[in-house]
């Protein structure tokens, strides 16, 4: 975008006399007449003929040393201002009209982005993106010649379009020139902070209970099907299949696990959680069973209690950290099953 800054003027002035020179009808003509100048440029004003003496002036004043058919004008000099020039021809003389001289003037360079937005941390100045995100930054007109787009302040090679993709973590500026001014070049200084988070969506087994990957949020998947309220870190599979998690992290990136074969011979009782702080769901799936004993690896009994259910919710934020035994007794108080229990 280009602002003028001045308007032309289109009246004419008097004839500058030159001591006892008779004014005649030179008619000096100043070209360029609509001079332009881009940010830092220099030229020349020039007479189309030639005469004897010139005087330049700028307004109304006369430019000291400026007697040449030529005279240079520069954009942070003079743009914006006004020129003539009285001539002389055989003992005649004359003066131009004026002309203008002005510039361009080019608002701060800026980049816009496009994509997929991620999510903007102001405490760490860095934009967080998912992986396979597409995030497009393109510098704004009318920079869109001679453009380098740099990584960390260095140029990164090839990259001189106006649009640019980001593909991995970095700090980003660029530099560009407009079209009409290609010799003038700014940038955009203020770097775009970027990083991708790493999505690590994983299954693991501990003690007949699978463990997920640390995440924000989870949802369990049972042979390709979401178990509807399994919405924990962990699962303790009620039985054999396919288990898969999905996770949603801090920064709203999402991903799903491979699938996890489960198979155990331990399907009668299953503990969750497992280690356990304070409260154990235990859940039964053979029926005859009348008693949990919760007693340490050497046989002292912790605890006794009789199953009403085949879910039952047990505190054990009494005991100890440790290791212990999870007994399933029968209505002839012989042992069913026994798993260990972590205490944390």
């Amino acid at each position: 975008m280009k602002k003028i800054l001045a308007l032309l003027t289109a009246a004419g002035f008097a004839t500058i006399p030159f001591h006892s020179s008779a004014q005649c009808d030179l008619n000096p003509v100043i070209k360029p007449d609509n001079l332009i100048l881009c940010p830092g440029a220099t030229d020349s004003l020039y007479t189309t003929k030639e005469y004897d003496t010139y005087q330049w002036f700028k307004g109304n004043k006369p430019i000291e040393g400026a007697t040449e058919r030529f005279y240079e004008v520069k954009q942070y000099r003079d743009a914006g201002s006004q020129f003539k020039v009285a001539v002389t021809r055989n003992g005649c003389s004359d003066t131009s009209k004026k002309v203008l001289v002005d510039g361009y003037v080019f608002l701060l360079p800026y980049v816009i982005t496009t994509g997929d937005p991620g999510i903007y941390d102001p405490n760490k100045d860095v934009t967080f993106q998912c992986p396979g995100d597409k995030v497009i930054l393109t510098m704004g007109d009318p920079f869109n010649t001679n453009i380098q787009w740099y990584n960390n302040y260095k140029p990164i090679y090839g990259d001189t379009l106006q649009k640019f993709t980001v593909t991995e973590k970095g700090s980003y500026t660029v530099c560009g020139s407009p079209a009409i001014c290609p010799s003038f070049t700014d940038c955009e200084g203020i770097p775009l902070n970027y990083t991708f988070e790493k999505v690590d969506a994983a299954i693991s087994e501990r003690n007949d209970t699978l463990f997920a990957s640390k995440a924000k949020n989870y949802r369990w998947y049972y042979n390709g099907h979401l178990i509807p309220g399994a919405k924990e870190s962990y699962i303790v599979p009620d039985r054999n299949g396919g288990y898969a998690v999905g996770i949603n992290t801090t920064h709203n990136c999402t991903g799903l696990s491979d699938i996890y074969n489960y198979n155990s011979a331990k399907s009668i009782v299953s503990v969750s959680p497992n280690p356990v702080n304070a409260y154990m769901h235990v859940r039964i799936s053979k029926s005859g069973a009348s008693k949990i004993i919760i007693s340490d690896l050497n046989g002292n009994r912790f605890k006794q209690i009789s199953i009403n259910s085949n879910n039952e919710f047990i505190n054990v934020s009494d005991l100890h950290t440790g290791t212990y035994m999870l007994q399933l007794l029968d209505n002839k108080q012989q042992v069913i099953t026994a798993v260990k229990i972590f205490k944390q």
